[in-house]
């Protein structure tokens, strides 16, 4: 091989293997701070809390409308930082798939 086909591979190799510790890295940290398992308790305690109110209206014979069980009131406690925090992460998070998506459409191009 030339020396400048090897120089090449060589920063291609480094940046797939930067770009998957990173993505590696954030999944990790995200699993770790428990970050999943609070979105599916939260989704969880909604359905529990709609199902004992569809329950008891049943019970008491009242007229039922899908829809009052189906939507939820959620109170909006965010504040400009935590709305500027979700952003960022909303935004690393897409950074992070394609990042994701771009090394294995690589990785599929090179191996085949």
């Amino acid at each position: 091989m030339k020396e400048s086909t090897k120089k090449n591979l060589t920063k291609i190799s480094k940046k797939i293997l930067v770009m998957l510790l990173i993505s590696f890295s954030a999944i990790y940290i995200s699993e770790k701070t428990g970050y999943f398992e609070f979105q599916q308790h939260s989704k969880k305690e909604m359905t529990e809390i709609q199902i004992k109110k569809f329950e008891q209206d049943v019970k008491s014979g009242k007229n039922i409308d899908i829809d009052e069980y189906i939507s939820y009131d959620k109170k909006d406690y965010s504040s400009p930082v935590s709305k500027v925090g979700d952003a960022i992460s909303r935004n690393v998070s897409h950074v992070v798939t394609d990042g994701i998506n771009m090394t294995f459409k690589f990785l599929n191009n090179v191996i085949g």
